[in-house]
């Protein structure tokens, strides 16, 4: 394998990637390290050389003027037209050896900034600083062109306080086709997914130590996502063990949000802190498992994200419940063509809003300080305004009671989903891991340390039999029937809202509450409990004095939004409100989800969405 070797550049980082792609005909040190930029006959001598290059630094993050001092050529098919100095250009001119065989498949190797290393020419990956924590590592492919195999990218930052995390020039990547319509889109997937030639951690010591070996072949969605051209720039962290809350092994992300000391508390929480802090990635794959419904899902990090069972991915034999995926985005419509481009429609084809019942369910919803209250109350008056219905305020308890599936009118849907969920979820969860735990105690003589709410939930789920377990999936394929049918899906069709959490300061030095059963239907547990479309809707924003700072800080508010069938519809029906009322449609990263200005915008449309109905 060969090494890596990094390179400074007018103080920027880089990685010179180690995948040969030509060389050059002249005979210079082969020691130099030299940012040139290729480019093609046609551009050098284009009477507008400097404004080519200043075109190339506005659009690249990658590039940087100091690329532009050396120029490698693509000699056209006719070669050079004109004397490099009558046209004023004072860089340096290489010509790349077109009988070089090493191009073999870059005969259109595209113009932007690489790397000369002696006369060899190599991509210029830009190194930026995992300053929040989010990854476990980067990653690079070992063969550009073909992204099959990837390798774990190990370089510190500058200061070495930080990993790295490589990604390539924008320009390197043609624009979206229909064949690939995610070319050159930079995106991070969860540790739990699996990446040819790179291991999974599971932020925990102890499963890294037994299971240090990396990955044969590449999950089947992540798989997808490189077929369309998406580049895979790292693993992102997920509560250690699926589901843990408490981080011992490994350092917990850092929420970009407020005040830079609330927890990242969620159960993809790598994936959410990425896009929350970092501008130059675009989507981050999640964890969207059974298991990591376990973890807090409140979404302190106020992004975008919608989850997706994949019907098609294989489950194990004693998990009958769905699996399936999870995109988080900064932007509405950006993760909308994501999806759209990754999945595919579902259900009918987007022509403005579907749903024609809005309901808001009482009995998911905590209590919630009076400033957040008021804020869902303005995102149910843009939905009632868009959808041209009228919320109703219910609760899952009464639809069951209204309309209970046959056979179950006698049974009260708290009795019937009493212990169900958790203790089934347990009893996977515990499945799931014995033979790690087995395993370890055989290799190591000495139990796996697993934190206090993960070993909870084992010791549960192990005492959980399997005839148990039996009845509880059948209970919730009960529930999961009739709520698709009547709710989601009946007549008319629905949209469901209900609140993510509460939002309030939650300090990473706080001490966690001690495990406990939970019973019932959750905000946490519904959506992953369903095989229906779930969008979280990062939205508005409310202040709280912050112990750490010491001034006013602005908490994300998010709402769970759950429909039928078509995923499509859903974010179509929310996009259409939210344009409609003039809402923001993307988040920023760092301190704010939202400028501040957006509550005023927010005020003002509450009445005039009101009036409209």
């Amino acid at each position: 394998m060969v090494s890596l070797q990094t390179v400074v550049i007018a103080g920027i980082h880089y990685l010179i990637h180690p995948q040969k792609l030509g060389t050059i005909t002249a005979i210079i040190n082969p020691d130099s390290i030299l940012p040139v930029t290729l480019l093609a006959t046609h551009e050098i001598f284009s009477h507008d050389l400097e404004g080519l290059l200043a075109g190339l630094d506005a659009v690249d993050d990658v590039f940087i003027p100091e690329f532009g001092s050396v120029l490698v050529e693509k000699a056209d098919e006719h070669g050079r037209h004109a004397d490099p100095s009558k046209l004023g250009i004072t860089q340096d001119i290489f010509q790349l050896n077109s009988s070089d065989s090493l191009l073999k498949g870059f005969n259109d190797l595209p113009s932007g900034p690489y790397i000369l290393h002696g006369p060899n020419l190599y991509q210029a990956w830009r190194l930026y600083e995992d300053e929040y924590d989010a990854f476990v590592f980067g990653v690079i492919p070992e063969d550009v062109n073909e992204p099959e195999q990837f390798r774990v990218l190990n370089a510190l930052s500058t200061n070495g306080l930080h990993k790295s995390i490589p990604v390539p020039s924008r320009l390197y990547h043609r624009h979206p086709s229909p064949s690939k319509p995610l070319s050159g889109v930079r995106v991070s997937i969860c540790d739990t997914a699996s990446l040819e030639g790179v291991g999974t951690t599971l932020s925990s010591a102890s499963w890294e130590l037994l299971h240090p070996e990396p990955a044969g072949e590449s999950a089947h969605f992540v798989r997808r996502l490189i077929d369309l051209g998406a580049v895979i720039v790292g693993k992102t962290k997920t509560p250690p063990m699926e589901s843990g809350q408490e981080w011992v092994d490994v350092p917990a992300p850092w929420n970009p949000r407020a005040d830079g000391y609330q927890r990242a508390d969620d159960s993809s929480p790598g994936a959410v802190t990425a896009i929350a802090g970092y501008p130059w990635l675009q989507h981050a794959l999640g964890e969207h498992a059974v298991v990591g419904a376990l973890a807090n899902t409140a979404m302190p990090g106020g992004v975008y994200s919608l989850r997706l069972p994949l019907p098609t991915v294989p489950k194990p034999n004693d998990m009958q419940r769905p699996e399936g995926v999870e995109i988080i985005s900064r932007e509405l419509q950006s993760l909308y063509e994501v999806a759209q481009a990754a999945l595919g429609p579902r259900g009918p084809a987007p022509g403005g809003p579907q749903a024609n019942r809005l309901l808001y369910l009482t009995d998911l919803s905590p209590e919630l300080p009076i400033k957040q209250s008021k804020s869902f109350d303005k995102l149910i008056s843009v939905l009632e305004s868009a959808l041209k219905v009228k919320v109703e305020h219910t609760s899952l308890a009464a639809l069951w009671a209204a309309q209970p599936p046959n056979g179950f009118g006698d049974i009260s849907l708290g009795e019937f989903m009493k212990l169900a969920p958790f203790r089934s979820l347990c009893y996977h969860e515990a499945q799931k891991y014995r033979q790690f735990q087995k395993e370890y105690r055989k290799k190591f003589h000495r139990e796996a340390f697993v934190e206090r709410n993960t070993r909870f939930r084992w010791d549960y789920g192990d005492n959980v039999t399997e005839d148990q377990n039996v009845l509880d999936l059948s209970h919730i394929s009960v529930f999961r029937s009739w709520f698709h049918d009547t709710i989601l899906n009946g007549k008319p069709t629905s949209l469901v809202v209900f609140p993510r959490g509460v939002s309030q300061p939650q300090y990473r030095r706080d001490k966690l509450d001690d495990p406990k059963v939970i019973e019932g239907l959750t905000y946490e547990l519904l959506p992953v409990l369903l095989d229906s479309p779930h969008l979280v809707l990062p939205f508005d924003q409310i202040p709280f004095e912050s112990i750490i700072s010491g001034r006013a800080e602005q908490l994300p508010v998010s709402a769970s939004v759950i429909g039928g069938d078509s995923w499509t519809d859903l974010i179509q029906s929310v996009d259409g409100a939210l344009k409609s009322a003039g809402w923001p449609r993307e988040v920023s990263v760092g301190r704010l989800a939202l400028p501040l200005a957006d509550r005023s915008i927010s005020e003002a449309t509450l009445g005039e969405a009101q009036a409209e109905l």
